[in-house]
């Protein structure tokens, strides 16, 4: 290839890491040298992390473009204070106060947002009938002014045709249609245990524990179990069938209890997940259950 058309320096999440590797060894200088030579078009960064550390990227360097992970769960709009995951209001804005196009990635927040509670799916059903529940995701991200591509992870061929004809004739969200949506959001953040888009940045393991297989487990069956919510004691068919789907999905090797918390998967997650105190309450779920069964092992 005699150049890029965009050129991303990879996974930018703290200041120091920057400094040191792209201002003080001169990588930056190098691109920006490789930019002058036309070999890059558009140099931009991917970012996963705060939003401090996007502020200070975008208020000290000149940038192309940015590649920020964005969707409507995760998103907080200018009168709500950043907090968790729900920073992506804060970064799209400060973008688009620089006029940095935004390509966007996570848009459907590593399929989550396919598939809803069923009290979130029939709001959107209602309002669009023919449209998938993915297909809202990407909407949301394509309508925001400053986005120039949506980057959806696809596994078959169902969802390529889906992505196509949603952008193919394309119809940004309604002011209905926000509304509708942030009604749907707000159905499915409620039934919502982990913020886990299991999208395994956080593997592998030093201690072989499958954090986004847990996660997935637990997301799947917490909420129709009764363990979202204090005032409900889930019954003791409602502890055998979590602890079957547990035992039948998690390798025994993998399973929470393997976790020391040695906190190494804390800075690799994107989503800044508390790793450890979540794989401790699962742990304690499933015990839970185990004394249930008069079981004293899984």
């Amino acid at each position: 290839m005699e150049y890029f058309d965009n050129y991303f320096l990879h996974y930018l999440n703290k200041r120091e890491d920057f400094d040191r590797f792209y201002l003080q060894q001169g990588v930056l200088d190098y691109l920006k040298e490789e930019k002058a030579r036309g070999r890059i078009r558009n140099l931009g960064f991917s970012y996963h992390g705060d939003v401090p550390f996007f502020e200070y990227l975008m208020d000290n360097f000149s940038w192309d473009c940015t590649l920020i992970q964005l969707n409507y769960q995760d998103w907080n709009e200018e009168t709500e204070t950043p907090e968790g995951t729900r920073i992506m209001g804060s970064l799209y804005r400060k973008a688009a106060e620089k006029g940095v196009p935004c390509f966007v990635m996570e848009p459907v927040r590593g399929g989550r947002l396919a598939s809803l509670p069923e009290s979130a799916e029939k709001l959107l059903k209602e309002r669009e009938p023919n449209r998938s529940i993915a297909s809202w995701a990407i909407r949301f991200a394509a309508s925001q002014p400053e986005v120039v591509t949506v980057l959806s992870g696809m596994s078959d061929l169902n969802q390529v045709v889906d992505n196509i004809n949603t952008l193919s004739d394309f119809k940004p969200l309604s002011k209905t249609d926000q509304m509708v949506l942030q009604k749907a959001n707000g159905n499915a953040v409620a039934l919502q245990a982990v913020a886990c888009t299991y999208c395994r940045y956080c593997m592998p393991c030093p201690y072989g524990v499958d954090i986004p297989g847990n996660f997935k487990v637990y997301n799947d069956w917490a909420a129709s179990l009764g363990f979202l919510d204090e005032d409900r004691k889930p019954s003791e068919k409602q502890k055998a069938e979590f602890l079957r789907h547990y035992r039948n999905s998690i390798e025994k090797s993998a399973r929470a209890d393997h976790c020391i918390r040695c906190r190494k998967c804390l800075e690799l997650c994107p989503q800044h997940i508390d790793i450890p105190a979540e794989m401790r309450k699962i742990d304690t779920i499933v015990q839970d259950c185990l004394n249930a069964s008069g079981r004293g092992k899984i």
